[in-house]
Formats: C-alpha cells, structure tokens, sequence
C-alpha cells in the first residue's frame, strides 16, 4: 500500500506548502484527491494571487472521524518504514 503522505507530496493537483518543518495541504485538492469531504476539518487560511485557499495539516486530517474506513487505513500507513 502507497503512503498517502508522500502521494500528497508528489501530487501535482495536490497544493501544498511547506511552512516551519510542516507540510501543509490546500484542504479542497486533498478532498478532490481522496474523494471524501472534508469540510469540517479545522484550516488556516493563506492568500495566493489574491486567491484565499484553505490549508491544514495531515494529522487534522487523520484525526477527522468522518473519512472513509479505507482512507484512515492509508493515512495510518504513512508512519510504517519500508
């Protein structure tokens, strides 16, 4: 099984920065991304060419209890060494 972080980190359609040794990820391209809905998950907001975008960090993400039993599972992966 892929580690989803790293599959974020790689997605092109996944907006992300990297901002004090986080990463943090555009909430509504990592929604799109996994299929899951995902806006009640607490986010800051950042402003990109007068853009106002959404971003929150991959443990708000996990600690959400509304995703989907197979993506919990993905999200959990990401901390097992291959």
């Amino acid at each position: 099984m892929r580690d989803l972080i790293q599959e974020l980190i790689k997605e092109d359609s996944v907006n992300k920065i990297w901002y004090k040794n986080k990463w943090y990820f555009d909430i509504n391209s990592v929604a799109e991304y996994i299929n899951e809905d995902l806006s009640n998950i607490e986010t800051i907001e950042v402003v990109f060419d007068n853009t106002k975008l959404k971003f929150t960090t991959i443990e708000k993400i996990e600690d959400y209890n509304n995703l989907s039993d197979f993506n919990k599972a993905l999200l959990k992966t990401r901390n097992f060494k291959k």
